[in-house]
């Protein structure tokens, strides 16, 4: 049998989703797994192979390169993975001189973001809301916002729409960052003014890529560069082979291959995970106990997302699941989830000092 397995999914990602069907005892016959990507980057391979996957198409799939790369995979003698060429790294289009608002609440989401912008030459102000979105923007030009839809004092939504009515056509672009990828949240921060939208947990030349599209002043883009601009960052390392219990709750090739294989920056945000959000599910109680849903909501919100960007994969889910039922006001799926949900915080939490100590 045959799957073809997209790598980039909200939840439960290709590559974790590969190693569970592989590893599962009951199938009779385990399926070839060919992965669909974006992104011809190594660590992406890396991972892909490292839980079984042989074969890999870029998108957009040639119809015709689909074909033989079924038939070879159902066929006979495939290569082996060691001596099958590597997919071309993408370039790193590095922008000098370019300057972006992040809006953003969560502090690992910040740091990753910031290291990804700084690391193609990209200068970065950070707003904690959309009230302080809305002050920087009229204070300072910026060639694009990026701008989280999640957040309290003011969300995204009404953060952009504020800034296209006070600022007019001289507003720069706003690309919103959202954990949703629905039509229908794409459909509104089109209509609050947003340019575009990426999808988290963010992957780096997604970013890179969607600031291209968008960053349209004259010298802005210093094309067919391979090399970064210089950046505090630890260097960018391959993932280092972990034993079992380490990888129990965090996808290490998965958070790096995020991340462009910055071993020094996932070790970074694996030490600050724990600082965030070792108080979030009391808080969370906390708030359902006062009837503060929204708070409640936004709390594993922030919670799932930051998850997202390590690699904790089973908490990104749990997590975004409570999002949802709060939202909802399912108190009986709410009562459910949140024994989950204190439990893979626990266990994430656990295996980041574990895996921090490692890196």
């Amino acid at each position: 049998s045959l799957i073809m397995m997209d790598w980039m999914m909200p939840g439960i990602d290709g590559i974790e989703t590969t190693r569970r069907i592989r590893s599962d005892i009951a199938l009779e016959q385990i399926p070839e797994v060919i992965m669909v990507t974006a992104h011809g980057r190594e660590a992406i391979q890396e991972a892909a192979e490292a839980v079984g996957v042989r074969r890999f198409l870029i998108k957009p799939v040639n119809p015709s390169v689909l074909f033989d790369t079924i038939v070879e995979t159902l066929g006979a003698n495939p290569q082996r993975a060691e001596e099958r060429p590597k997919e071309p790294l993408q370039t790193i289009q590095a922008f000098q001189g370019v300057r972006v608002l992040l809006t953003e609440d969560n502090q690992i989401n910040q740091a990753l973001a910031i290291d990804m912008l700084a690391s193609a030459g990209i200068k970065t102000d950070v707003a904690n809301n959309g009230l302080e979105a809305l002050k920087l923007a009229g204070a300072s030009a910026y060639d694009a916002i990026l701008m989280d839809i999640e957040m309290p004092e003011m969300d995204g939504y009404t953060a952009a729409r504020k800034i296209r009515e006070h600022m007019g056509d001289a507003a720069p672009p706003i690309i919103a960052m959202t954990a949703h990828a629905s039509q229908d949240h794409r459909q509104r921060c089109l209509d609050a003014g947003m340019a575009d939208f990426i999808t988290k947990p963010i992957l780096f030349d997604e970013l890179l890529a969607m600031l291209k599209k968008w960053v349209t002043r004259v010298g802005a883009a210093v094309p067919n560069s391979v090399t970064s601009a210089p950046t505090t960052s630890a260097p960018t390392t391959s993932a280092p082979t972990m034993s079992a219990p380490t990888s129990k709750e965090i996808d290490v090739r998965t958070a790096l291959a995020r991340m462009n294989g910055n071993a020094g920056l996932l070790k970074k945000l694996l030490i600050m995970f724990p600082d965030s959000h070792s108080y979030s599910h009391s808080e969370l109680c906390a708030a359902l106990e006062t009837g503060d849903a929204k708070t409640a909501s936004r709390i594993a919100h922030s919670v799932a997302g930051a998850a997202g960007n390590i690699g904790a994969t089973r908490l990104h889910a749990v997590g975004h699941e409570l999002e949802d039922a709060i939202a909802r006001g399912d108190a009986e799926k709410t009562d459910v989830l949140l024994p989950q949900f204190s439990a893979s915080l626990k266990a994430t939490i656990a295996c980041c000092t574990e895996l921090a100590a490692q890196l």
